[in-house]
Parts: structure tokens; sequence; C-alpha cells
């Protein structure tokens, strides 16, 4: 007799749905607080009437129909095994658990042979690769319950043996019998129900590509076995793709012929379209794309199985990369995605795509309301979008992922972490939780047995690309009559990630689930997390995405180009659910092509395919290796040369801007993380001054006076209405959870107005300092960072700087408030005094982050204020950075390096760390405290001067951690003390950077090259040649305006 518990809470009819509290059962409710967390599951009962109904008990009927259990419907007898089973049983006896599979692989076998009209075409391969399939489904709904029972009979002394591998024999051989089994099912009812519906889809899947197969034989032998006959199948390779649609999933066929085809249980009309849309686009770059082979039925298709195959030769390799350019295009006017490592494969000369479930992508219903989320927007729907192109995802302890189609390669390790059995065929076997693996992938061409990634071929890519978009654009009308089969394609659409759903789908068959059918279906609504639980949308979603995991399907949702409705699998929709039809975004996305979009284009496919090759050498920064070459000193007189770079650079700032309506400029920019995982990622360039907005600015404002053209001076004016607007939003608001540093914080966008003001006397921006001062002076009670850069160091500053611009109290006060704060956060250490942040374990050192940007701020404040006792934390500052001095390496310690042999190799200078920072601290600290600290301060300056001078020049170039920042350090060096040896190691080094730069930007790092920011990126190597072209002009490193 079937056990109700076995059915899911849609499957029942409740006599009584009112829930009464005090019936409901509270050890119940507990388990589910307790699993799921209290708040998310309070609100889940709240809303989920079903959910109350079950806790309190009621009573049910079974309306789902009947569910036979899998060996009774067989009709085997326990000893009357297929032979098919008997061999796969006998081969595969290693396999955990394989004496309780048996009698369900018996059955799957048995419903099989019933189903396939003709069984004499398969080959005795065909069962076993069968049986490989369904014990794998088998494996992936029982293991949980198997080791729980298996350890549990363990814990209570029902095993016999010596060691852990026989009790696991005796549990194997001696405990798993029918009677056992039949324990089991009416203990886990649920586990039944799932065993028997993965041995039907399983059965009906294989039978339904052999029958299909024998339907249309002679096509396929005609065109995708080239005419080449077949009698048999040799073999049918399932679990090479997730399962949607009751079960349903490719399969890898393979025939007596030779030949292997692939079976796919949907319609193959999007590759037939695209492949058409290709070929065309291929043919006006004068390359051919490849033709794949394939035979359609009503919903279902065959297609040729394209096999990896070696470039025969240079020229070969160079056209492959071409047709990739041309690919590229492609995905990025349709909006493809998903385009994965597994998607290409490199069959000689020819990139062969499959698996195009996501042909174009759906509209967006966000409307970017900023400059920032215009650049997100830019981005999300550019040549990044389709994952072709090399990506970089870090992980928390280091190494870095690269799926992407035509960067992607085995041996990384993912993410994410995936269950796996270990201690096997032993009693002590359990589930772990372990970070996969990837295989070897087929998406890289060869030569001469050596794969070869895009890095060499670059100028192909980008020469395909080109090709195809050039003939695009200036053939819209052409290229729009091309994409009208288009208008009905069907895209998949993700509402979550697949990983996400296998994981939630893998937690439900634990066994605490599988014993109430309302319990597994109850755990599957954590796909309510990040969803509105009182939308009707999300509640609609969230079911259908609920009955396909409790189905054994990963969720399958789509949309119809030319409709603006979601559909899921099973056919039913959500009208009007995205703001218009793929398909007009498509002829908008056709009549905005253009030569700007282009050059935007080109440049982020050179940036994911330089950055992803350099990721692990060229990214570092340090000293560098070919500055011995240069021995002359740059010729003062000849500083126009130094304005004519600067300027060549704001061109380079002009050309790599987004475009938006109303003359509207964005930036992106390459965020580099060196922490150990040696990744990088392609970011809207923010609003702060360190690598964003204000200090683009900053620079359009500074070029537009020293060269007198009206482009840098109309862009000027339009990024100062952004930052206007974003005062006055953020003024607005009420937002007081923002950084506050000068450099990477709220005080920054002061700072810059302040800059501005000093530098052009425009009152409005004197205003718009006092506006975003009150901002900062919100930020600066809950801010928890304490350094200059990002933090309360730099509020002080951007205080005591808008007091001394505007003379007004208020600001003083606020500075006070925020010194106050800092104090209050000190640790004291030894004499000095120290702050703690997320970089280290330790306090940092220097400018940045450091001791050395804090004890700016308190010699800034003593002198404004007079209080004495500014004047002690900033000498406190300096003592706890004094002492650690190294006097081996001359240097402070950089305590970001791990202790040991890195730290005492970590020989930094720059502006952010090192001598080179800590020098400008003590130039700055005693200016502000006029003399009184110079028996403490000299010393430092000699011996950090000494150091910048021998290590002026490192491989970057930037004024945070580059060769410009410790060359403007230099020159202020020398403007506080006349300083002959420094001034001319000052101009040699200005030699070094003039014969870098004067071919262009080429030879910077990949993270400088492509980041326009004034910190940490190219803006700011501009505005360093400006500083040495006039060197009055005020210096951002020590905060001058």
């Amino acid at each position: 007799m079937r056990d109700k518990r076995e059915t899911y809470l849609w499957e029942r009819s409740f006599r009584d749905m009112e829930c009464t509290e005090s019936k409901i059962n509270i050890e119940e409710l507990r388990f589910w607080k307790r699993t799921m967390g209290e708040a998310f599951f309070q609100e889940l009962y709240a809303n989920i009437p079903q959910i109350r109904t079950y806790l309190s008990g009621q009573d049910y009927e079974d309306v789902s129909g009947n569910y036979a259990r899998v060996i009774a419907d067989s009709g085997i007898a326990k000893d009357e095994l297929p032979e098919e089973t008997v061999l796969f049983s006998a081969k595969y006896e290693d396999e955990n658990f394989m004496q309780f599979y048996m009698p369900y692989l018996a059955a799957g076998v048995t419903k099989l042979k019933e189903l396939i009209a003709c069984s004499d075409i398969c080959s005795p391969g065909v069962y076993e690769q069968y049986l490989l399939s369904l014990l794998a489904r088998l494996q992936k709904i029982c293991i949980r319950t198997l080791i729980h029972e298996l350890r549990r009979s363990k814990s209570e002394g029902e095993l016999e043996g010596k060691d852990a591998s026989e009790e696991y024999e005796y549990f194997a051989g001696k405990v798993i019998d029918e009677e056992w089994r039949g324990r089991l099912c009416g203990k886990y009812p649920v586990l039944d129900r799932s065993v028997g519906e993965a041995v039907a889809m399983s059965a009906e899947l294989y039978a339904e590509a052999v029958n299909r197969l024998r339907e249309v034989a002679d096509e396929v032998t005609e065109r995708i076995c080239a005419g080449k006959t077949f009698t048999h199948i040799t073999g049918i390779e399932g679990d090479i793709a997730d399962s949607h649609r009751g079960g349903k999933s490719v399969l890898k066929i393979s025939l007596d012929n030779g030949m292997t085809v692939i079976y796919k249980p949907h319609s193959l009309e999007n590759e037939k379209v695209f492949q058409e849309l290709l070929q065309s686009l291929g043919e006006k770059c004068g390359v051919d794309m490849y033709r794949m082979k394939r035979v359609e039925g009503a919903g279902w298709g065959f297609s040729e199985c394209v096999e990896r195959k070696e470039c025969t030769c240079q020229e070969e390799m160079e056209r492959y990369y071409r047709r990739m350019g041309v690919c590229i295009f492609a995905f990025y006017l349709l909006g493809t995605n998903d385009i994965h490592s597994e998607n290409i494969i490199a069959h000689g000369e020819y990139p062969v795509l499959v698996d195009l479930e996501n042909i174009m992508s759906a509209p967006e219903a966000f409307e970017p309301s900023d400059i920032i989320e215009k650049v997100q927007m830019f981005l999300h729907t550019s040549v990044l979008y389709s994952g072709v192109l090399p990506s970089c995802k870090w992980m928390q302890d280091g190494g870095n992922v690269n799926v992407s189609g035509i960067g992607g390669k085995g041996g990384s390790r993912m993410p994410f972490k995936v269950p796996r059995v270990v201690n096997g065929r032993t009693s002590d076997m359990q589930i772990q939780y372990v970070h996969p693996v990837l295989g070897s992938d087929d998406n890289t061409p060869v030569l001469q047995g050596m794969p070869s990634g895009p890095e060499r071929y670059l100028v192909y890519i980008t020469a395909g690309f080109r090709a195809a978009y050039a003939w695009a654009a200036h053939n819209k009308k052409e290229l729009a009559e091309w994409t009208q089969p288009l208008q009905h394609v069907e895209s998949r659409y993700l509402l979550a990630d697949t990983q996400r759903y296998v994981m939630c789908q893998n937690s439900s068959y634990h066994p605490a689930l599988m014993t109430d059918g309302a319990r597994r279906q109850i755990y599957l609504y954590t796909m309510w997390y990040g969803r509105d639980i009182e939308s009707d949308r999300d509640r609609r979603i969230v079911e259908w995405e609920v009955r396909d995991l409790l189905k054994h399907d990963i969720p399958f949702f789509y949309f119809i180009s030319s409709e603006k409705n979601l559909y899921h699998a099973d056919g039913n929709r959500l009208e009007g659910y995205f703001p218009s039809t793929s398909y007009d975004m498509l002829l908008e996305k056709i009549g905005s092509l253009n030569d700007s979009d282009m050059s935007n284009q080109l440049e982020l496919i050179e940036m994911t395919i330089v950055l992803q090759s350099h990721v692990e050498n060229e990214l570092m920064n340090g000293e560098a290796k070919e500055y011995g070459s240069c021995v002359e000193e740059f010729d003062s007189a000849g500083k126009e040369k130094l304005l004519e770079l600067a300027a060549g650079i704001g061109k380079r700032l002009l050309a790599g801007a987004v475009d938006f309506v109303n003359d509207d400029k964005g930036w992106y920019m390459a965020c580099v993380t060196t922490d150990g995982s040696l990744s990088w990622m392609i970011q809207p360039a923010d609003m702060y001054l360190y690598s964003g907005i204000m200090g683009i600015a900053v620079y359009f404002h500074l070029l537009f006076k020293y060269t007198g053209e009206e482009k840098y001076g109309r862009a000027a004016l339009q990024l100062d209405r952004q930052l206007f607007a974003y005062t006055d939003r953020m003024r607005a608001s009420g937002t007081d959870e923002l950084a506050t540093g000068i450099y990477n914080g709220e005080s920054s966008i002061v700072y810059g107005y302040l800059y501005l003001y000093k530098a052009a006397g425009k009152e409005e921006y004197l205003e718009y300092a006092r506006r975003h001062g009150e901002i900062v002076a919100r930020c600066v009670r809950k801010d928890k960072n304490f350094d200059l850069l990002d933090g309360l160091a730099g509020a002080v500053h951007a205080f005591l700087l808008l007091y001394r611009c505007t003379e007004e109290g208020t600001w003083l006060t606020a500075a006070e408030e925020a010194a106050c704060r800092l104090l209050e956060a000190a640790i004291e250490a030894g004499e000095g005094l120290c702050w703690k942040n997320g970089l280290s374990e330790a306090a940092l050192l220097g400018m940045s982050h450091g001791n050395a940007g804090i004890m700016t701020a308190f010699a800034a404040l003593y002198e404004a204020s007079g209080r004495q006792e500014y004047l002690d934390a900033s000498r406190q500052s300096f003592l706890y950075e004094d002492a650690c001095y190294d006097s081996s390496l001359k240097n402070w310690t950089d305590f970001r390096a791990k202790e040991g042999v890195d730290r005492r190799q970590a020989d930094t200078v720059a502006w952010c760390h090192g001598a080179g920072g800590i020098l400008l601290s003590r130039i700055m600290a005693s200016k502000s405290t006029a003399g009184v600290l110079e028996d403490i301060l000299e010393p430092d300056m000699k011996r950090a001067s000494d150091k910048l001078v021998e290590k002026c020049v490192r491989e970057g170039m930037c004024l945070c951690h580059g060769t410009m920042g410790n060359l403007l350090m230099l020159q202020e060096y020398c403007k506080y003390i006349k300083n002959e040896t420094a001034e001319r190691y000052k101009w040699k080094n200005v030699q070094y950077v003039y014969e870098k730069l004067k071919g262009g930007l080429s030879h910077l790092l990949p993270q400088e090259r492509y980041n326009p920011g004034l910190m940490s990126g190219y803006a700011g190597i501009g505005y360093a040649l400006l500083c040495i072209y006039d060197e009055e002009l005020a210096d951002v490193l020590c905060l001058e305006v």
C-alpha cells in the first residue's frame, strides 16, 4: 500500500486549512527554524498556508495519482535479474552500496527494453552505459541516506568485522536485503518515490533517443554520417548536461559505423538560425564558418559530434582566431550569453559552437540613474556579457578561475564546493564538500601538439571582430533583414545560477528530508532567498522552480524573442514579464552601432586577453629591471615635451570614455588584486579622486589650463555636472555609511572641489565643497576605517582644508570630532599608537593605510587648533612607525607581506607603502608643526630620502605605487631641502619616464594601461608630467590646494 507521506504539499488536499497554533508540532517547528534560520522560516511560515497546515498535523488526501514501487512494477523476482544487470554489477562491484542498487538497475533495464520498439539495434554497450547513467542518478538521490543508515548501524553496534572495511562489507552483504530495503522505504517514503521516478525518467529518455534514431536512420546516415550506414548503436553516454523537462538531457550516441551523433531532446532551431547568421557574417568578412550537420525533428534532433582537431599550420591558427573574432561580434550583437569553455570545440581552423540555449539576451527593466550605473549597464551589454572572453573569479583562499570560451582551460579549482564521498566502502564513509577541479576542455586550438591561447593571436581576434562590426555598422538595413528569422527563437532565461539550483537539489536528498514529501518541499523553499515573498510574480516563479527541483530537474525558463512573456518549461507563462521584446532590443542595437562603440568593444576584448595572459607575472609591481640603461638627465629646458605627453594622455582619456546622451561620459577600469589571488575584473570608475570621476575631472581642468584646448574644457565641465549631481543626490539621501577617506572616499570629493576652487577661483566649487562636507560629517560617525586613503584621517584633512578655505569654525569642530574617533580607536604599542584595518593582521605603516598618513592628520590639526594633544598623537603615531624600521632593508616593514621570508624581502618604496610616503609624511608633519618635531623627523627624512633616491623607479608608473608618485615625492623633497644629488637623480628619472612614455602607453603594466584613474592609472601619470612641467602646481600627494 502506498505511503501518503511520499506526496508533496502541492499534491495534498487538506481537509481543513485552518491552522490552530496550539496544534503546531513544536519539535518540527524548531527543526525548521534551526535548519533554515529563524527569521527566514518565520517569513515562509507567515506567507505559505500549506506550511502552517502541515505543521499543525492536519489530515489530507493524496491527489497526485499513483506511483507504483519500481521493483513491484518491474515484475522481476529477486533471483532473476537481467543478464545486463548481473554483468554490470560484477564489473562495477567496487561502487558504494552496489548491492542496494541492483534491483533498481534491473528494473531500469527491463523498463528500457519494454520501451524500445526494436531492441535488436542496441549492442550490450548501450545497456552498460545506460546503467552507469542510472546508477549516477540513484547515487545522487540515495547516498546520503545510505551513509546515514550505515553509520547508525555502526553506532548501535549492529556491524561485525575487525575494521571499518569489514564492517562495510557486513552491512552491504548481510544487512541489505529485501526485508531491510522494505523497512528503508517505509522509513524514507520520499526516497522510494524518487528512485522510482529516476528509473522511469532514465528509461524513457534512452528509449526515446533509440526510437527516434531508428525513425530517422536514413537521414542521419545521409546528412551526418556522409552515407556510411549503421545497423547498431554501440553506446549511449548520458550525464553530459543538466536534465530539464522531466529528466530530458543530451545524449552522446556511438554507432557501429564509427560515427558519433548527439541526441538533443529539444528544438535545434536556435543552432540553425545562429549558424545561418554566422555564415552570412563570415562571408562578408572573407572567412567561411563551420556548418554543423544535423537532422531535425519536432522539438528534438540529432547533430554531429564535433571532436577537437589539430591545426595543420600557423595560418590555420590565425584563421581560427579571426573566425573567433567574428563569433564574438555575433554574440555581442545578439546578446548571446553563457558561452564558456565547454561550449566551444576547436575543430582545426574552425571554432564550433555547441549548446546555444541562451541565443539572445532578455531586456532589462533596470533604468540607470547615474553615470556609474550607466557604465555598469554598458559593460553588462558589452562583449563581456557572452562569457566567451577571459574572465577571472577569485577565491577567498587564493587562486583564480577562468572558464571563458576562448581563455578557459582545465585544471582550475572552482570557487564553489560540491559533495563528494570519502572513505568509500568503509563504515567511516561520509560526505565532504570540496572544490571541484575543471577537467581539460577542447576550446583551445592545437598546433603540433601544443594548445595555444588567445594572447598570441589578439591581432587576429580583433581583426575578425572589427571586420564584422564595420560591415554591420555600414549595412544596417541588410543586417536587420538577416535577423528576421530570429523573431521567434526561444532563448533560455536564467533566474538563478545553475550551481545554486544544483546545491539546493543535492541538499534536498538529505535523509531528514526524505521521511516526508512536505519536508523536502519546504526545504526547497530556500529558493525564496533573495526574492520578494509578497510578489505574485516571484511566488509563481518559486513554485515552478520548486516543482522542477522536486522532479529532479534543473528549473528551465525561456522567452520568445518577439514577446514580453516569461515561459516556464511546461508552457505556462508570466504575461508582460519583460519591459520590451528581445527582438526590438536587437533592432535597437543594430541602429546604435558606431565607430566609438566599436573602439570601446575592441578595447574590452584587448583588456580581457592581455590581463588574463599577464595574471601570473607582469601584474606584480616591483623595481624596474631595465632602469640601469638610462644614464642621461632630462633637459629641463625642454619641458614642453612633457606637456605634449600629458596632452597625449588626455586624448587617450577622451578616446577611452564611453559616450552617452547629453555628452555624458563614463569610464571603466581594470581592477586588480595582488593579495595572493592575482585576479582582476573590469568595473566602472567610481566618483572618487583615487581612480574615479573626480580625479579625471581635476586632470581635464588642468589640461585645459595648460593647453587651452576646448575639448578638455568641455569634458571638465561635463564631469563637474556629474559631480554636482552626485553631491546633491547623496546630500538628499541622508546616507551615513560611506567611506570618508580623502583619496578613496567622500572626503576626496570635498578635496577635489577645493582643489578646483583654488585653481579656478569659482565660488560654485567652494559651495559644493561645503555641501559635500556635510555628507562627510554624517559618515564620520559610523566609519570604521581610520587611514588617510579610505577613512577618518582623510576626513580630518578634508575638514581642515574647508576650515582654511572658509575660515568657518564649524569645520574645525568637525575635524576635532573625527580626530576624537581616531584617538578612541587607537591601540597602544610601546611608546606609540597604531590603528588596525582589514588589510593586515598587524597595524600597517606608510601613507595610504598606516601611521604615516594618520600622523599628518594630527599634525595638521595641531597647526589649526594649537592643542597639545594632537601634537602628542602625531608624535606617538611616529614612534610606533619608527619602531618598525628595518635597518637591514633600510626601509620600514611592510606588514601586508606574510611574516617570514616574504616580509623580509618586501622592500616597498612608493607613496602608499614604504620609504616614499613616509618621507612625504615627515615633510608634511614638519611643515605643520613648525619644526617642533624636527629632532625626530629629520633623521627619518635622511634615511627615507636615501631609499627613495635608490629605488625611485618601479615597474609601475602610477602615483600611488609607481615611478611617477616617487618622482613627485622626490621633487617635493628637493623643494623642502636643497639637495643636488636628489635633484640630479630626479632629472635622470624624468628622462627614463620620458623615454618610456614617448611611444605611448603600451609599456605600462596592464592594470595601469587600462585604468584611467588619477592615483592608480594613466590620468595620474599625465598629472605628474604636469607637476614636473610646472613645479608650482599643487601636489595631490601631499594634499595641497
